[in-house]
């Protein structure tokens, strides 16, 4: 009957079932559509609704169709039930029972097999998008992730079984696609790779919705929407505004337009800067303002496409690219001889109008490198087209300039060569000194990009990313209060530039980022407060609707727990209320801190409890499951150890205790860069205190000595190496320790007990060393606020 369809679909979650919305739609309507699509003849008809609609049974409208109605209530309608079992016998259709969890199937795994033929021909680049697109465009459940994550969580090879049942008797749709058989033969999921940086441009600007949402508490002017996604280069140009802050540079292209020469310069800013949309839309105004100008077209296809960050393509934007190319190649002969080389390489880019199958991304990325070193070659004098074939290069191999154990990647010394050529010539580059930190940060000479960092600190300071940027070298090199200051600037002229304009398409990840360095460099330099605001600020910019939106497990939401037991806050911790269990990520790390929490208070049944779910979290999560730079795998192997340890450590079990952290421990140094790390802050901070309570300090100082080769100047460790050295009776270095501990440790607002609140609950009382530090600059949650104003002309 009608009512167990409906009631099934809207049991799982959907607002209406397919029967009562085809009454509200109009079956009449329906039939007319039906009939005039592009179908096979026997799935052109419909004999129940054809039925339906010649006894005058239109729907709502009508009063009747697959049910009665009174006012809008529907009501069963066994007039309808008669009809149907009518055209069943007609058909010689033998009737049965059919159970919910078939219809269920009957009706989602449809869905799920189109959306994986989306995927499968490129027109989707991951199964995300698609389920974006149902969740935001056909109402499905947002809570159950979209189609391809439920069926993902039921199991594809669930999907495949059922379709190949029904194949046979329901016709070609029902086949299984052949990337649906490929993954359920192979048990993987619908991640293409583990190490993929950031989603895509199409499910970040399909979920600005939420972001929007997240920022209306401060914006300036919360009527501001996030515009829908431009279709051509003249809807690009209709949101661009000339900002002020974005420092002096200047290229001179072919254009006899003034005002579009301003326009080209703000667009090359901030490119440098990484605000790649707010960079097409002002490149879009410039080709407004003069339809000559090719680099100006020129400027759009190159920014409306993959980057460092992103290296995804979708077909709203492959369309303008395609546009914008095309409008430069009809312009070129009228260009100086590097634009036309510039538009030349870019063509190796976009070999077509549609989005490259994702298995093509690297080989066009590398054709369009190779395109740009040439162009390189032919004037090596131009800082600028140096720079831009650096970035070609570093996109080929984005976040993979070095292995974890510091030897360069492919291409990785010429890159580094070629952006010190630039930065000799013209040391306040802004693209350069960017880039450079990018390609020096994970290498075994960090220290190299001081004076790239130090250069671009207030060089543009309406551009919120390049003014986080020296955090990324600062923190590498033990300059943790110079890292946290790049980020609250950051963060700051972030929030200005949402308060002018409405939030752009996913620059708000940007935000998210600076807040969830800032943590991890205030973490390090204990001062509590801050980090605590920070991380809230982290969840605020980025709800978890928003990254289940986006496919992330959200692991980088973990630093609110992570934070919690990093200062030893044990009953705040054990008050945290469990996280959205879809949220696989989060759900680790939520487990991973309660965990230590529990065994910390002495609740060790509990905590065994915790342990036992995060073990079973990390062994169902396939390899396909992101935290960060690094699968949830890899990171649930360095916390399941940590709580088993802290358990062993309450029961008084200390050489278990010291080998499940030394297990912990290996497990991180595998862990693949990021910045900050995947994982908040070392596992070694915990292991020298657990050998310095067995009594083995000298072990415990090694240890240390290798956290500080790491971590240069970290307070943490320095309390502990100065512990670990006075037990061995060596009291002038520990003297000498202290002094430098007292350096470092000068903003923090905690005291330590140790390396680590392993066993210590959190301090509560003043930082005697800097009462007034804390009093001073503790900004709590003026985070929130801006603290440069972004002038907009």
């Amino acid at each position: 009957a009608p009512e167990q369809i409906d009631r099934v679909i809207e049991g799982f979650g959907f607002a209406m079932g397919p029967l009562a919305m085809r009454d509200l739609a109009g079956n009449d309507v329906g039939l007319a559509i039906r009939k005039g699509r592009k179908l096979p003849p026997d799935e052109r008809r419909s004999p129940i609704l054809e039925r339906l609609v010649g006894e005058g049974r239109l729907g709502q409208k009508a009063g009747k169709g697959f049910y009665r109605y009174e006012g809008r209530t529907r009501i069963p309608d066994a007039e309808v039930v008669a009809l149907i079992e009518g055209v069943s016998r007609d058909l010689g259709i033998r009737r049965r029972q059919i159970p919910d969890e078939e219809i269920l199937e009957r009706l989602l795994h449809p869905l799920v097999n189109e959306g994986a033929r989306i995927v499968e021909e490129g027109i989707a680049i991951r199964a995300s998008d698609v389920d974006v697109v149902y969740v935001n465009g056909y109402s499905f459940p947002a809570y159950k992730g979209g189609p391809m994550y439920w069926a993902q969580e039921s199991g594809l090879a669930q999907v495949v079984q059922t379709m190949r049942r029904l194949a046979p008797t329901h016709g070609a749709r029902w086949r299984p696609a052949a990337l649906l058989e490929r993954l359920a033969a192979s048990g993987k999921g619908w991640t293409e790779g583990v190490m993929q940086r950031a989603v895509t441009v199409a499910v970040m600007t399909a979920t600005m919705a939420l972001m929007s949402a997240a920022h209306a508490d401060t914006a300036a002017n919360d009527s501001h929407a996030p515009p829908p996604m431009p279709a051509t280069v003249a809807d690009w140009a209709r949101g661009a505004r000339l900002f002020q802050g974005l420092g002096d540079f200047h290229r001179a292209v072919t254009s006899s337009s003034a005002p579009a020469q301003q326009y080209f310069d703000q667009g090359m800013r901030l490119l440098w800067a990484f605000n790649h949309d707010e960079s097409t839309r002002s490149f879009a105004k410039a080709a407004e303002l003069d339809p000559a100008c090719a680099a100006c077209y020129w400027g759009v296809a190159l920014t409306v496409g993959p980057n460092y960050n992103v290296p995804a393509m979708v077909e709203p934007r492959a369309r303008v690219a395609w546009e914008a190319l095309h409008q430069a190649q009809q312009n070129a002969a009228h260009a100086s001889a590097v634009e036309q080389a510039l538009i030349g390489a870019l063509a190796a880019r976009y070999p077509a109008p549609q989005p490259p199958a994702p298995a093509d991304s690297d080989a066009i990325l590398s054709a369009y490198a190779a395109a740009m070193r040439q162009v390189a070659e032919h004037f090596p004098n131009d800082p600028d087209v140096q720079t831009l074939c650096a970035e070609a290069q570093m996109n080929v191999h984005a976040w993979k300039l070095w292995t974890a154990d510091g030897q360069p990647g492919a291409g990785t010394l010429e890159i580094e060569a070629r952006l010190e050529s630039v930065l000799q010539r013209s040391p306040d580059h802004p693209g350069a000194n960017h880039y450079y930190i990018h390609v020096m940060e994970a290498s075994p000479d960090p220290g190299k990009a001081v004076a790239s960092a130090e250069r671009l600190r207030g060089m543009m300071p309406a551009a919120g990313h390049l003014e986080h940027m020296p955090a990324h070298i600062m923190q590498r090199v033990g300059r943790y209060e110079e890292a946290a200051e790049a980020n609250r600037r950051g963060a700051a002229a972030d929030r200005a530039y949402f308060e002018a304009i409405a939030a752009p398409d996913y620059y708000p990840m940007y935000l998210a980022h600076n807040y969830a360095f800032l943590a991890f460099s205030a973490a390090t330099e204990g001062r509590k407060a801050e980090t605590l605001a920070a991380v809230q600020s982290v969840v605020q910019t980025v709800p978890v609707d928003m990254m289940l939106a986006m496919g992330d497990s959200g692991w980088n939401l973990t630093q609110q727990y992570a934070a919690l037991v990093r200062f030893g806050l044990w009953d705040e911790m054990i008050a945290q209320l469990a996280p959205d269990p879809r949220a696989s990520g989060l759900t680790a790390g939520y487990l991973y801190a309660r965990g230590v929490a529990l065994a910390a208070r002495g609740r060790i049944d509990e905590a065994k409890g915790a342990l036992a779910e995060l073990q079973k979290l990390g062994a169902a999560a396939g390899p396909q499951t992101l935290a960060g730079f690094n699968t949830l795998q890899d990171v649930v192997s360095v916390a399941q150890p940590i709580v088993a340890a802290r358990i062993a450590a309450s029961e008084q079990h200390r050489e278990d205790a010291i080998r499940l952290l030394e297990q912990a421990v290996a497990a991180e140094d595998k862990l693949a860069y990021n910045e900050p790390a995947d994982w908040f802050f070392p596992v070694r901070h915990l292991l020298g205190a657990q050998l310095l309570l067995a009594g083995r300090a000298a072990p415990a100082e090694q240890v240390y000595r290798e956290d500080l080769r790491r971590h240069p100047k970290n307070g943490w460790a320095l309390q502990g190496l100065a512990t670990a050295l006075k037990a061995q009776g060596r009291t002038r270095d520990a003297i000498r320790t202290r002094h430098e501990l007292a350096a470092v440790w000068q903003h923090a607002d905690i005291q330590l007990p140790g390396s680590a609140f392993w066993f210590a609950g959190a301090d509560t009382s003043d930082c005697a060393c800097q009462r007034q530090a804390s009093g001073e600059r503790q900004p709590g949650r003026v985070l929130l606020r801006a603290q440069y104003k972004t002038g907009v002309d």
